[in-house]
């Protein structure tokens, strides 16, 4: 997929897996940014992003000229039945930003879950990071209440969006 900007440089969105090594240091990226923002809540945090047994559903790269600046994953929540899902580390590092790629990213998400026939995906991220923020409510997600286990942070901001069916 190849975003409509491509005026300023040649955008490519690809599948990857969550170890992706593309995605691991975009997500290091991203680490490095949020570590003197949320210090005081880092350990907490990183132990509840990838819990044992977590499956991820779909991760994505955005490449700009060959190099990757953008990624999102979608991870399951609950088990099977739930149909639960959640919107992982969108990120987009400084040589790609002000492209439209978290919207597009989060597109990205939105298509998957469709797919699979979830209805309402959710997110967290946190009241440090007002880029983020402003981006969800952008795009049409609505704050919900804090879900676990994101509870056990005062930083918390949880979102959710109800996706409206794909056309047949």
């Amino acid at each position: 997929m190849t975003d409509s900007r491509a005026a300023a440089g040649r955008v490519e969105w690809h599948r990857a897996g969550w170890d992706d090594p593309r995605v691991v240091a975009l997500r290091t990226a991203m680490d490095g940014e949020m570590a003197d923002r949320y210090r005081d809540t880092e350990d907490t945090f990183r132990a509840l992003v990838e819990p044992a047994g977590t499956q991820w559903w779909a991760t994505w790269v955005a490449e700009l000229d060959g190099e990757p600046v953008a990624t999102a994953t979608l991870r399951r929540l609950g088990d099977e039945r739930d149909g639960l899902a959640e919107v992982k580390k969108v990120y987009v590092a400084p040589a790609g930003r002000r492209r439209g790629l978290a919207a597009a990213a989060l597109r990205l998400v939105e298509d998957e879950c469709r797919a699979r026939g979830v209805d309402v995906v959710h997110l967290h991220t946190g009241d440090r990071q007002p880029e983020a923020l402003a981006l969800y409510a952008r795009e049409g997600w609505e704050r919900e209440p804090v879900f676990a286990p994101y509870d056990v942070l005062d930083v918390s901001v949880c979102f959710r969006k109800a996706l409206v069916p794909a056309p047949r």
